[in-house]
């Protein structure tokens, strides 16, 4: 059997958590992309399954379905609402949905990341537009490209490898 590498999940009601943690446990450590659905209103409850067994997200490079809520002060938002990602040391990426994009708040979203996260690369934003946005990370700046849109199948694929 081969290990899980790459999974989407979509609408875990947490009552079955336990079964999915159980089920990755076939595989413990070998994941690499985790994608949640794109619904931000559960996303505390996607990540609640990395917090219960962090063991098993070690090798995690990519996590998305994140809430990119443009928070004013960067390091509150990173700290309260993204403080999962501190038990992902091999984090590489990030897939995030924003309904309201601001430049200057997510580059300071960004840069503090990226202090904590100093393998963090590539971060792919939807917006609300046609569009999505790449970030990425060269010799320690970030850039912003325009890129058409994708699916997050397409990042299950390797769109972002």
């Amino acid at each position: 059997m081969r290990p899980i590498r790459r999974l989407q999940i979509d609408k875990v009601d947490p009552y079955y958590h336990p079964q999915l943690l159980e089920s990755l446990k076939s595989s413990p450590g070998r994941l690499t992309h985790l994608i949640f659905s794109d619904n931000l209103d559960d996303f505390e409850l996607y990540t609640a399954i990395i917090k219960e067994a962090p063991d098993l997200f070690v090798q995690l490079q990519h996590l998305g379905g994140i809430p990119w809520l443009s928070h004013p002060i960067a390091v509150t938002f990173v700290d309260s609402t993204l403080s999962v990602l501190k038990l992902l040391p091999n984090l590489t990426s990030l897939s995030v949905y924003t309904s309201a994009y601001k430049e200057k708040r997510t580059r300071d979203a960004l840069i503090y990341l990226s202090k904590l996260h100093h393998k963090l690369r590539k971060v792919w934003l939807y917006t609300p537009d046609p569009r999505c946005l790449l970030w990425e990370r060269h010799d320690g700046a970030w850039e912003r490209r325009e890129v058409s849109s994708s699916s997050s199948w397409d990042i299950t694929r390797g769109i972002l490898d």
